[in-house]
Order: C-alpha cells, then structure tokens, then sequence
C-alpha cells in the first residue's frame, strides 16, 4: 500500500476515535466552552494534515485505480470533519439552553413518596425544582408521567387523578 494511502487510512482512523470519543462526552463537558475550543483547535489540526496529504497527492503521480481510492478516503475524511465540526459548533450554540427531560436526573432529584410529610414536602420541592430546568414542553408529558406512575405512595395514587394537564396542578 502506498505511503499516501497509509496516511490517509491513519488520519481517517484518528478522527473516527476523535468522533466517538467527542460523543461519549459527559453533559458537563459539552457545556465547557473552553475544552469545546480545544476540540475545535485538534479537529483545525485534523484538517491541516489533510490539506497537506492533499497537496501531495496532486504532486504524485498514481495509478487512475490508486487514485480513485485515494478520492473514496479523502471524502470519508472530510465527512467526518464536517460532522465533528457541526458537533463542536452546536456545543458552542446551546450552551446555555434549558435541558430536556432526563430520566436519571428525575430519578435522583425526586424522591419516591413513604407516606411521612418531610417526604411529601421535599417531592414538592424537587418536582417544582425539576419542572423550572427542564423545557416547558416537556413538563406536562413527561415529568407528570413519571411522577404518577413511579414516585407515589399507594395511598397518593388513590386519591390523585390519573392525568393532569400542568405541574403546577399536580402540585
């Protein structure tokens, strides 16, 4: 295999981790601007190297079959540096937009009711907390749903109503 399409399979490879790698992101790097710009600075360096495999290749002479292959690699490449690109540039735009709904993060923040006031009150709490971080069309569906069917005692699922339009009218 030729030393330019070695190179290219290595550069295509190298960002195929860095695509993984950048989705598997936890939610608070996501939102740290500064570590965005650092993979925005190694994704320029990713192209940078690809710039220059393409200046040699103009410079070579290769067989219309190596070649073609060559233009097959080239095109995967830029591909992912697009989508990696529109990745990182899409971090940058939401950065501070209200979350969606997230099972997890309604599981530890709302405790499962026992019966007892202090239980009673800290689900209020937390679900009014909850409901005010999450985006509004999310609030009726999902954040209702999972309240009704997964935190309430027995005793509350008897004397509440099986569905509600708001929140604020379950609380």
């Amino acid at each position: 295999m030729p030393v330019i399409l070695k190179d290219l399979q290595a550069l295509h490879d190298v960002i195929k981790v860095f695509k993984s790698n950048i989705s598997k992101d936890s939610l608070e790097r996501r939102r740290n601007v500064d570590e965005t710009q650092k993979k925005i600075t190694e994704l320029d360096s990713y192209e940078a190297r690809l710039n220059k495999l393409k200046v040699d290749i103009h410079k070579s002479q290769e067989t219309l079959e190596l070649v073609s292959n060559i233009k097959t690699f080239v095109k995967a490449i830029e591909t992912l540096i697009n989508e990696c690109r529109i990745t990182l540039q899409n971090r940058l735009e939401i950065k501070d937009t209200i979350e969606s709904f997230r099972l997890k993060t309604a599981n530890s923040l709302v405790p499962s009711m026992d019966g007892s006031e202090d239980t009673t009150k800290k689900s209020i709490h937390s679900i009014s907390l909850y409901a005010d971080l999450i985006n509004p069309e999310n609030k009726a569906g999902h954040l209702i749903k999972f309240i009704l069917k997964t935190r309430l005692s027995e005793n509350a699922k008897i004397r509440l109503d099986k569905s509600y339009d708001t929140v604020e009218d379950l609380l």
